[in-house]
């Protein structure tokens, strides 16, 4: 069965765009596939008694992390509802410095150490993006933990601080931004911060666009691409470890829980009710974008062989002159002396690259060569000289004058 020519431009266009759409996306794809086992942080790591009973010591060398506490509000008033989960985390831990990063202190610290990103900072649409983007910076510059304040320290975190860095995992895919801990200078949050930029995009829904841009499905997307094109020798003393979810639930282990009232997570479930009581207009509107999708292929479809003739010899033309130029490049760095000489002329490169071309050029070549033929056989001094005058075919130039003709003109 024979595919007609449009119909293949069709397919080849949508082609096109698919593998757009997912080289663009590439980050979530990479997000949906899990493989974070191996990255995650074992009970004997967590809990001493375990390690003490398989005869490990947890707290073997150095720790990695420094014993910092960090946590990000507007002001230094915390609000009623998440003071006893600030008081927790300073209770555990009193030999940690805590640090709590406001609205002013964040905007001096950034425009002190990391100007280049004050613009970015200032011009962040909405708070919770600025407070992620300095949770990342505060870890990267000085090391230590961060924790939200809609999360509850149930233990001390000091077994944590022996990675070189460790997150939380989420449910159901990818990894969270709430609880995070790093050594001074860790790569993966050199990653992120200069990252930052590069994904700030508005979505117009806030939910998706903090999501994205500075939040937890941020965060996975630059963990993956972490894991994937980090060299082994960065990977080696830097593996991003996880906690998994019984590490930070209702349970007799667990190090954290999150509380209600978490402004993120309310987002989130509000996000989620949201789609949920417009289940039916997101069908509605699914429908109606696939339907003016197919449409504008129909209408792109018979445009194409109403026009077909004029698409052939207009784009295909110009297909075959790019080609030519770029073939005519190619004899020139090969050491073509004649087109090396001429490389600044590009007709003489249409005339190095047409002249490599064998004689079972399609007809489509052979029209695009007959019309181009006279421009590119002409000489620098001649198109200075003729700027003004079109290009004639070669099978239409008048032929040269002889010498009786002269004579019999001169005569009469």
């Amino acid at each position: 069965m024979r595919v007609r020519r449009e119909l293949k431009i069709i397919i080849y266009a949508n082609i096109l765009v698919v593998a757009l759409i997912v080289y663009s996306s590439l980050g979530i794809w990479l997000v949906i596939f899990d493989d974070s086992s191996q990255e995650n942080l074992q009970n004997h790591e967590l809990n001493p008694s375990i390690a003490h009973s398989l005869g490990v010591d947890i707290a073997a060398g150095e720790p990695k992390i420094p014993k910092i506490i960090h946590q990000v509000y507007r002001t230094e008033n915390i609000p009623e509802r998440w003071k006893e989960n600030q008081e927790s985390c300073t209770r555990l831990h009193p030999d940690y410095e805590y640090m709590l990063w406001t609205d002013e202190k964040a905007y001096e610290f950034i425009k002190e150490h990391y100007s280049w990103f004050l613009k970015t900072f200032e011009h962040y649409q909405f708070p919770m993006q600025r407070f992620n983007a300095m949770k990342y910076f505060a870890l990267y510059h000085y090391g230590g933990v961060y924790i939200d304040l809609d999360d509850q320290c149930l233990r001390k975190v000091d077994p944590l601080l022996y990675s070189a860095a460790f997150v939380r995992k989420a449910t159901p895919m990818g990894i969270s931004n709430d609880i995070i801990g790093a050594r001074v200078k860790h790569p993966f949050f050199l990653k992120l911060i200069n990252s930052l930029q590069r994904y700030n995009k508005n979505w117009y829904i806030p939910y998706l666009t903090i999501l994205s841009s500075t939040g937890p499905l941020f965060v996975s997307i630059v963990w993956k691409r972490y894991k994937i094109f980090s060299s082994e020798d960065v990977m080696e003393n830097n593996v991003v470890r996880i906690l998994r979810p019984r590490d930070y639930t209702v349970h007799q282990d667990a190090y954290f829980a999150i509380t209600k009232g978490a402004t993120w997570h309310e987002d989130d479930a509000v996000f989620k009710k949201s789609l949920g009581n417009h289940i039916m207009s997101c069908l509605v509107a699914g429908f109606i974008a696939t339907f003016a999708i197919a449409y504008s292929q129909y209408i792109a479809y018979c445009w194409l062989c109403e026009n077909s003739d004029v698409f052939r010899r207009t784009y295909m033309g110009i297909w075959q002159s790019v080609w030519a130029v770029v073939t005519g490049l190619y004899k020139c760095i090969r050491g073509n002396r004649v087109c090396r000489q001429t490389i600044g002329n590009p007709m003489y490169l249409l005339r190095c690259g047409f002249s490599g071309s064998s004689a079972g050029r399609s007809s489509n070549h052979t029209e695009a060569t007959e019309t181009l033929l006279p421009l590119r056989m002409m000489s620098e001094e001649s198109v200075d000289a003729d700027k003004n005058m079109s290009p004639v075919p070669v099978a239409h130039l008048p032929a040269p004058v002889t010498a009786a003709e002269k004579k019999a003109v001169s005569n009469t």
